[in-house]
């Protein structure tokens, strides 16, 4: 479970008008693994498609099989050129929940000491700001900058890190993958029309690949529900942490590259060779 702040310190944040980072270390997590799940899921596809495309090829003299079987390659190559970069951000996600514990760990061993030194002097004073700068205890001097450093050493973690370097990363490849698969399909259709080919393999090869054009819209609408669901604040009391809305957004808009248009580009293109497998058959 993720770290949760003690409930008797809360009051010492209130009275130094500092943030707790209320981020579920747990949540990004889980985010992570879903992304790790569905790179799984959506090659495993690709590899499935892929090779219901080359066995036709291999099974049939026509021209427009052995093109398909090129253009695949194409697609399917460019799938699991996918993969790592989807495991290193995940891997990032980790790397991120492991310094949101740590550093909750240095927050509550420094409130717990600020909230003693508060409770144990003139609290009622320190919320009303009703004493002089001279007159704070040091040990509340020392918690406060214990605790920012905490705060501003994990702020940088996540958001130059995460943000600034893994997320720009992932969404680049998405784009770049998404650009080589629509591109790499022209050309077929308009050789099937005249050729004569294998009626039973190539309606077989047509079923399997609309099957596997549902699967890929059902994954997708399931990995981009979960991770759109995941709640990473946390419901910790005290004041809001302004990282955790950015962090958020981000998350939310790599969902819609990674469970989104990734699929939807695999599915236009198993789509698409569905359709002209179904044009290559003669008209009974």
């Amino acid at each position: 479970m993720s770290i949760e702040l003690p409930g008797w310190v809360v009051d010492a944040f209130y009275m130094v008008g500092l943030p707790w980072p209320g981020l579920d270390e747990d949540e990004l997590r889980g985010w992570g693994n879903d992304l790790r799940q569905f790179a799984t899921e959506i090659t495993e596809i690709s590899t499935l498609s892929h090779g219901s495309v080359t066995d036709l090829a291999h099974s049939t003299q026509a021209s427009f099989a052995e093109t398909m079987a090129q253009h695949w390659d194409h697609h399917h190559g460019a799938i699991m050129a996918m993969r790592e970069p989807m495991n290193i951000f995940a891997d990032a996600l980790d790397v991120a929940a492991d310094a949101v514990e740590v550093q909750k760990g240095v927050v509550i061993g420094a409130a717990i000491t600020l909230a003693g030194a508060v409770i144990a002097t003139q609290g009622e004073a320190l919320v009303t700001f009703g004493l002089a700068e001279g007159e704070v205890p040091l040990e509340v001097e020392v918690a406060k900058k214990a605790i920012n450093y905490a705060l501003q050493e994990l702020e940088n973690k996540l958001l130059q890190v995460l943000i600034e370097r893994a997320a720009q990363e992932i969404t680049q490849h998405v784009g770049g993958t998404i650009g080589k698969m629509l591109m790499g399909g022209l050309g077929t259709a308009m050789e099937v029309q005249s050729l004569k080919v294998d009626t039973q393999g190539v309606r077989r090869v047509a079923s399997t690949l609309k099957t596997h054009a549902n699967r890929t819209e059902r994954s997708s609408s399931e990995a981009h529900r979960r991770a759109t669901n995941r709640k990473l604040e946390t419901k910790s009391p005290g004041g809001k942490w302004h990282v955790v809305a950015v962090l958020e957004a981000a998350l939310i808009s790599i969902a819609e590259d990674i469970f989104r248009k990734l699929p939807g580009a695999l599915h236009t293109v198993i789509e698409d060779t569905e359709k002209d497998l179904t044009k290559a058959m003669p008209v009974s």
